[in-house]
């Protein structure tokens, strides 16, 4: 394989930084050429051979580029007299690539680090005059975008301005091709002609196989002031590299309806397709990090005939329509269209089979693990109902239920979250703005403790109601557990006096049963089973079932509750006491969120936080002078 680089461009964008002597590919950013890092990139990969289009400012490139020697590679020029195009100048230096068999096509304005070789093999899996990456960008409402099929054949080319109300996909030609020589036949010579305008539609038109290698990586051009200051940050910073899958990758999967947008039983029509308040908000935060933001979802419409395989098409391109005015975007969308149950009228029995990818099946989440390259192990899944945990669970994957959609309450795998949140806005702030931070914390702060040589060590998890002590509790078991300790979570609410046996004038104090607190974690931690009624959170009262408990190989016992901090024979016992310390405005939505979510009118939930201020509060925060650690965390309890 040889390289085309077209580094012809005068760069009028970045006319503060660019001249008539220095053209755009040869700007510095983070310290060399933009044409430095693509020479440094083709060295890398073997890629020894590499032919420059030059035009306004060739001497500048030739000078500090030579004949390649220096950077381990050959170098020779096709200069162009008039400016020609990308296409123009492709065929203006025919001559040179003639005996190639593959042609590595890149602009010169732009920086990237891809896995080459995962390209090179998908544009050798099928016999096609080209293959283009591709990629979702936050604009695709004034950009020029193209359609693929579920092969990934392009189809169609979508000029901008996009007319209101048209629906389309969200994929971008990012300025790097692998083609084959002959498609030069396919170009006239001495034009002005430009590839995604004039030479690819033409193509696609006419029949001819190009198909779109969809990435995630980094591909950007700097071509204006704004982007190659944001270029330059993130080649600092280290996310150019970071994103080339060679390096695993960090996933968020999301399922789609109730979780993206609003559940619709059967949603098999764009326009019933609309997005939950916050969830374009999250797709951007995600885009904007190190991880990829990906859905998986169940799609049995079209295995009932309510709609087929077309119009889930047609619905993902609405999803992606929507996203993008909010410069959000997908890094890949994944459906199953199955479904296992035989026998409904108007069904499409082609689909009505027991498959690998219907999630609580895996099929998906290992597919885009393919796809992308992704780390289990640092990745989540986010659902709104058993199927999506269950799923996540199966993956291996740490998961959040959030409490929008069905909000767990479907029931129907017997699984439980790593963490609950109130929506994916909410849980994408956690897990960007605090998981990292708290993860590092815990680390810090437990390492004294992990190097005891006592057989087992206790750590207390206290604070107000709904400061987020159950997520620390998993933090805590999260972190414990990538040091190779195990551990086991108790919460305190299983100790609740049940809802009937309450009476009005109870404080915290009487509604946790202190003695019974006592006597168990003193057998507990003897080595004997204790039995326990859950809390249900939901009803607010003990389940009938009794769940059983035993310290057999823990090496730490995790306790959070309210009370944590305040019983003395657990402050007695402990190892590491820790008190969340949550600002009152947003500890006190997440009151109101959570008891409306199990069904409380506003009339019935500001009193019972009234109540809570006086009978809760003050003991509880007076627990705060017992902890041996103060932390915030921002996620829902």
């Amino acid at each position: 394989m040889i390289a085309f680089i077209l580094a012809g461009g005068k760069g009028t964008r970045l006319k503060e930084l660019t001249s008539d002597s220095i053209p755009k590919p040869m700007v510095n950013i983070a310290g060399k050429p933009i044409l430095q890092y693509q020479i440094e990139f083709l060295a890398k990969n073997n890629v020894n051979k590499v032919i420059i289009s030059v035009g306004c400012g060739a001497q500048a490139i030739k000078k500090y580029f030579g004949e390649g020697k220096k950077f381990g590679l050959t170098i020779t020029y096709s200069e162009e007299s008039q400016p020609l195009g990308t296409a123009g100048a492709f065929k203006h230096a025919a001559p040179l690539f003639a005996d190639a068999q593959d042609i590595l096509v890149l602009y010169g304005d732009i920086i990237f680090d891809i896995d080459l070789q995962r390209l090179i093999n998908f544009h050798n899996s099928f016999s096609r005059l080209g293959t283009l990456l591709v990629h979702p960008n936050d604009h695709p409402y004034d950009s020029d975008l193209l359609e693929v099929n579920r092969i990934n054949k392009i189809i169609r080319f979508i000029p901008k301005p996009h007319p209101a109300g048209q629906l389309y996909q969200n994929l971008v030609n990012a300025g790097v091709y692998i083609l084959k020589p002959e498609i030069a036949r396919f170009i006239k010579s001495g034009q002005k002609l430009d590839f995604g305008q004039d030479v690819f539609p033409t193509l696609v038109a006419n029949g001819k196989d190009l198909y779109a290698y969809r990435s995630s990586e980094y591909v950007k051009d700097a071509g204006s002031l704004e982007r190659f200051k944001e270029v330059e940050k993130d080649i600092l910073g280290g996310k150019v590299y970071r994103r080339n899958l060679i390096n695993k990758q960090k996933a968020l999967f999301l399922d789609r309806d109730g979780v993206m947008n609003k559940e619709v039983h059967y949603l098999q029509r764009p326009e019933q397709l609309e997005l939950i308040e916050g969830s374009a908000e999250a797709v951007k935060k995600i885009n904007n990090s190190d991880y990829l933001g990906i859905v998986v979802t169940n799609q049995s419409v079209v295995a009932r005939g309510l709609c087929s395989e077309q119009d889930v098409a047609e619905i993902h391109k609405k999803l992606d329509v929507l996203l993008g005015e909010k410069q959000a975007f997908l890094d890949g969308i994944y459906y199953c269209p199955h479904h296992p149950e035989r026998g409904f009228e108007g069904e499409s029995r082609e689909y009505k089979i027991d498959c690998s990818c219907r999630k609580p099946q895996t099929g998906m989440l290992r597919q885009a693990e393919h796809d992308f390259n992704i780390d289990p192990e640092n990745s989540f899944m986010i659902g709104d109902a058993t199927s999506d945990i269950m799923t996540g669970v199966n993956a291996n994957l740490k998961t959040i239920l959030v409490r929008t959609g069905y909000a767990g309450k479907d029931r129907k795998y017997d699984c439980l979250p790593d963490f609950v949140f109130e929506d994916l806005q909410e849980a994408v702030d956690f897990l960007i703005d605090d998981y990292g931070r708290l993860i590092t914390e815990i680390n810090e702060i437990t390492a004294p403790v992990r190097e005891m040589s006592k057989k087992y060590f206790v750590i207390l998890v206290g604070g107000l109601s709904r400061s987020g002590k159950s997520t620390m509790a998993k933090i805590i078991s999260i972190a414990l557990k990538d040091k190779g300790v195990k551990s086991i979570i108790l919460g305190l609410d299983n100790w609740l006096i049940n809802l009937n046996n309450r009476e009005t004038w109870m404080g915290v104090r009487d509604r946790y049963d202190y003695d019974r607190i006592e006597n168990d974690f003193r057998s507990f931690l003897a080595g004997n089973e204790i039995h326990v009624r859950k809390y249900d959170a939901e009803t607010r009262r003990k389940s009938e079932s009794v769940e059983t408990f035993k310290l057999e190989n823990h090496e730490a016992v995790i306790i959070d509750g309210v009370v944590a901090l305040d019983i003395p024979y657990l402050r007695r016992i402990s190892d590491l006491k820790i008190y969340l310390d949550t600002n009152e405005e947003l500890r006190k939505k997440r009151f109101h969120d959570f008891y409306r979510y199990k069904g409380l009118t506003i009339d019935e939930i500001t009193p019972l936080y009234l109540e809570r201020q006086t009978d809760e509060v003050p003991v509880i925060v007076q627990s705060k002078k017992y902890a041996d650690q103060i932390l915030a965390v921002k996620g829902e309890a």
